[in-house]
């Protein structure tokens, strides 16, 4: 062989060394990513949901250390497509927003912010949590992944539920220590308040109901699902959270009216390739009937189950449900005092927002309560992004909730029936926790968020056929 060919011939057998290493090492950053974020929601979820600064500070280094190794890893690949990057674009038009709040524009003697801090600590924050799922989207590429954020949501909402029932029953008579720090009169499990409890446990039993309706699993799968079910039900009753047992009565009825709905139907598809469309229409009205008259009787069983397992205790709270929505004088704050107030914030600044994180700062001015109390919170979502972003901000959200349907109805659609079953499940939790947002604020709590990101995952990932990893 000539000297150029030998050359030659070796100098591509060193780049083939090199790739492969190159390879091998993307390999490497893609588990360590992928893995370490999984791990790091799983370990995260303990210290009473991360409410406190420094735990929401370690998690967003974490984070940031975990979104270092996917910019190496799309270094070594020599691509950097960003993993489902129009499904993300509208958040990141949240993150530009709130950059923008808390410039001083000229002209202007202040920012938009109203408190500028808080909206540079959401600005941190919420830009973690679009990594996580940037981080998730581009890893999450077979079945196999996919299943491994399945159980990842179940097991912290799983675990969670048994901890609370424990507590609840041992701990909290036993340990005067541990009860006073968690706070049994209004916490549950590790969280210092029921409510946010009951949202994470809505995500898992969203999915899990999800699963079993929709999914081919075999029967010893099935049993210990339902028993899951049985106990994350059973553990929101127990933490006697009313939006909690709202969101259980909707997300419950939500499930059987769209398996219901969407269930496949032999004769309904004869008759459409026939064109018989009265035929079709006939058979649509008719599975909206059941579906309707079905969930009537479902949901009159929810709040007898609710009334009987719950006791007086739950009995008391849901009675006291109206005190929170009906008009009352300044001397007690209400829900409904609490967002008149937001609505007299939103009025004032409905373009831009007070800025995100600034709800604190800016309700004092509009507060009914007359300073009685201090409001931190809208304990509706839907107001505070309002308050915070105007229609500009909520404009945002609204087009990334639409891209998030698109995406859930196209993999409802999947071939696959793990693929459909799981997507299911995380539309109902999803569904879930949309109607405990108009009363409550636990997407604010890191774990709740962080978990939310993994079932929109879940629910919006685009993924080919089954793989294993």
């Amino acid at each position: 062989m000539p000297a150029t060919g030998v050359k030659s011939f070796q100098t591509k057998n060193v780049e083939a060394v090199n790739r492969g290493r190159q390879v091998t090492r993307s390999r490497h950053l893609e588990i360590v990513a992928f893995y370490g974020l999984l791990a790091t929601i799983l370990l995260f979820a303990i210290p009473y949901g991360t409410v406190e600064v420094w735990h929401k500070s370690l998690l967003v280094l974490i984070i940031a250390i975990l979104g270092g190794f996917r910019v190496t890893d799309c270094i070594l690949r020599g691509s950097f497509r960003i993993g489902e990057a129009i499904t993300l674009l509208p958040l990141v038009g949240i993150l530009g927003l709130a950059t923008a709040q808390i410039v001083r524009w000229p002209g202007y003697a202040s920012s938009i912010s109203l408190d500028p801090y808080e909206t540079k600590v959401f600005i941190l924050i919420f830009g973690g949590l679009i990594v996580v799922g940037e981080i998730l989207y581009f890893y999450t590429n077979s079945m196999g992944r996919l299943k491994w954020l399945v159980c990842l949501v179940i097991v912290v909402g799983v675990v969670s539920a048994i901890f609370g029932l424990l507590r609840r029953l041992f701990l909290d008579h036993q340990f005067e220590l541990l009860s006073g720090y968690l706070q049994p009169e209004q916490g549950f499990a590790q969280f210092i308040n029921r409510n946010h409890f009951a949202m994470l446990i809505e995500m898992s039993l969203g999915l899990l109901l999800g699963m079993l309706i929709k999914g081919e699993f075999s029967e010893k799968v099935r049993f210990v699902g339902w028993i899951f079910s049985g106990i994350t039900m059973y553990s929101i009753i127990a933490s006697s959270s009313r939006g909690g047992l709202i969101s259980l009565a909707a997300l419950s009825v939500f499930a059987m009216f769209v398996h219901i709905i969407t269930r496949n139907n032999s004769s309904l598809r004869q008759r459409e390739r026939r064109g018989r469309i009265d035929a079709s229409t006939r058979m649509t009205l008719q599975k909206v009937s059941v579906a309707l008259g079905l969930c009537g009787l479902l949901l009159g069983l929810i709040v007898v189950t609710i009334a009987f397992v719950g006791g007086d205790a739950v009995v008391t709270r849901i009675e006291k449900l109206g005190g929170e929505v009906e008009t009352i004088d300044n001397t007690r704050v209400n829900r409904k005092l609490i967002w008149n107030s937001t609505l007299d914030l939103i009025k004032d600044k409905p373009i831009l927002g007070n800025g995100f994180g600034g709800y604190a700062a800016a309700i004092p001015a509009f507060d009914k309560s007359g300073g009685k109390f201090v409001l931190k919170q809208a304990h509706n979502d839907y107001l505070e992004i309002l308050a915070n972003g105007g229609i500009v901000g909520f404009g945002f959200f609204a087009a990334f909730g639409v891209i998030a349907s698109l995406r859930i109805l196209k993999n409802l659609k999947s071939k696959d029936s793990f693929r459909r079953s799981c997507c299911f499940g995380a539309a109902i939790g999803i569904f879930g926790v949309l109607i405990h947002s108009f009363v409550d604020f636990g997407l604010h709590i890191m774990i709740n968020a962080l978990v939310f990101v993994v079932l929109i995952v879940i629910g919006t990932a685009n993924i080919g056929e089954p793989s294993e990893t």
